[in-house]
Parts: structure tokens; C-alpha cells; sequence
């Protein structure tokens, strides 16, 4: 992937992303850790989804930013809004086979975008 910063600097980022069910059966819990030459980025989200609308938390613990998530479903996958004190960003998730595209627009911050396009493995980390 890559990391975008406020003063142009772009970095190429190598990441892991997580999912796990939620304690209610339509919540997920996400994790993406991602490491470029300048540092880390660790970004948790839990959601639920009713009728087609996300509602939850979204924290970025090495920048400190935290922030109530609401959005959508899509037919192509998410598309969430993360506001907060000091965060206001965009997130979209497209989902096609077992490829997934992760693009977070960040507003008011030092970073300014981190684009990802992971693929899908199984528990045992080969290709499912």
C-alpha cells in the first residue's frame, strides 16, 4: 500500500489486516497494522450494521486519533465517515473476490491518505 503525509512525502507501506465477529451477531471488529520507512500506523474499528447502516469506534493509536464511525453498506462493499476531536476522515472498503481495496482520506492531519490492496488468507496464512 502506500502512506500519504501533509507535506507531499508518499511512502510505501506493507500491511496486515485483521477481521473478527463481533459480540453481537451483525458487528465486526477490524485491525490494520501497517510499517513504512518513517514508522507505523495501527488503525481499530468496530462497527455494526442495521439495515444497510454502520454505526461504531475507530481509533489510529501512533497518531492518537480517535473518532465515532457511521456509514453505509454498498454493493461494492463500506463506505464510512470517522469523526472525532482532531479526526476527521473517509474510509471505503471495496470487496472483489479475494481481494479487498482500503482507501482512508484523512482531513486536518498529518497524514493525509493511506491507500491498501490486501488479499485474502486463510488462518493458516496460505491463500484460501
Amino acid at each position: 500500500g502506500r502512506l500519504g503525509f501533509k507535506d507531499g512525502k508518499i511512502e510505501t507501506v506493507t500491511c496486515r489486516a485483521t477481521y473478527f465477529k463481533g459480540d453481537e451477531s451483525r458487528s465486526l471488529k477490524q485491525n490494520i497494522r501497517c510499517a513504512s520507512p518513517s514508522g507505523k500506523i495501527e488503525v481499530r474499528s468496530t462497527l455494526s450494521e442495521n439495515n444497510g447502516i454502520l454505526t461504531g469506534q475507530w481509533t489510529e493509536d501512533i497518531y492518537n486519533l480517535a473518532g465515532e464511525l457511521s456509514g453505509e453498506v454498498t454493493p461494492a462493499g463500506l463506505k464510512v465517515a470517522v469523526k472525532g476531536e482532531g479526526l476527521d476522515a473517509n474510509m471505503d472498503l471495496i470487496v472483489r473476490g479475494h481481494r479487498q481495496v482500503v482507501e482512508i482520506q484523512f482531513h486536518n492531519t498529518t497524514l493525509i491518505g493511506l491507500t491498501l490492496i490486501l488479499s485474502r488468507t486463510d488462518q493458516a496464512g496460505g491463500p484460501s
